[in-house]
């Protein structure tokens, strides 16, 4: 279901000061100032085991906190409920593995929003974070996804994926 995204009102001399004007023009932009809609995302249980060179969605299975219906469970995907731009940030950490790429992107129905792609560390697990404004539309779904070229299935390690309305477009 879509959210309405309040808009202060703009008064003139001769409109009526009374509960509903004040309500709409006034109480509804603060109350959605000061609690956007957001969402964000993790993978508990079992880790993830990425095969080499596949580019896939996360499965995240759990709400750290949706305060806008943006998940539901079974899913593996925010989706996005008000129109407007949004920090969206991502974390995946990869176990250690000396050969290739590892790359994390933020999608957006199909298309790749952000990313972030580094070269393969030795002797400790690759980190990768995005951390971007996007524009956002209503129903746009955002999914984690993650890649490597090595040469066999890494596990991924504690994926998150958040996003927070930012401000209208």
């Amino acid at each position: 279901m879509a959210i309405t995204v309040p808009v202060a009102r703009t008064w003139a001399d001769t409109d009526p000061l009374n509960t509903t004007n004040l309500n709409v023009g006034v109480r509804d932009p603060i109350a959605f100032a000061l609690k956007p809609p957001g969402c964000a995302l993790n993978r508990t249980g079992t880790l993830f085991n990425l095969p080499a060179s596949s580019y896939v969605a996360v499965p995240l299975n759990n709400a750290v906190f949706n305060n806008a219906g943006m998940y539901s469970a079974g899913n593996d995907y925010i989706r996005i409920q008000a129109t407007g731009l949004y920090q969206i940030t991502a974390y995946a950490g990869f176990d250690s593995n000396a050969t290739g790429q590892r790359k994390l992107g933020i999608n957006g129905d199909g298309q790749y929003l952000a990313e972030d792609n580094r070269p393969a560390i030795s002797g400790d697990a690759t980190h990768c974070t995005i951390n971007a404004l996007v524009p956002c539309t209503v129903d746009m779904f955002i999914r984690l996804h993650v890649f490597h070229t090595g040469s066999a299935a890494l596990n991924i390690n504690a994926p998150k994926l958040a996003v927070a309305w930012h401000s209208a477009l």
